[in-house]
């Protein structure tokens, strides 16, 4: 939040920049998935890289960008799974 404020105040500004490193985050991501993603990102257990990853592609989601060009991410991630896998 303290980055987002020196950004800009004008909130179109900030989503913009955060929408900009979110997915640049995410086109990494998406390629290591290709080779380790199962059920979650590294198999088939949560491990600390999925419990990060939720309030990411919720906060990416948020003002409705489209999670379409990251399938691995979407396949893999849904806090429904993930609260499930973890009670």
């Amino acid at each position: 939040m303290r980055v987002l404020k020196k950004v800009s105040s004008e909130q179109e500004k900030k989503n913009e920049w955060a929408k900009y490193w979110i997915e640049e985050g995410f086109k990494g991501l998406e390629k290591m998935l290709e080779s380790t993603a199962g059920k979650y990102c590294y198999g088939d257990q949560v491990t600390m890289a999925d419990c990060v990853l939720v309030p990411q592609v919720c906060i990416y989601i948020i003002p409705i960008n489209s999670i379409t060009p990251f399938n691995n991410i979407f396949f893999c991630r849904s806090i429904t799974q993930l609260d499930s896998a973890l009670i």
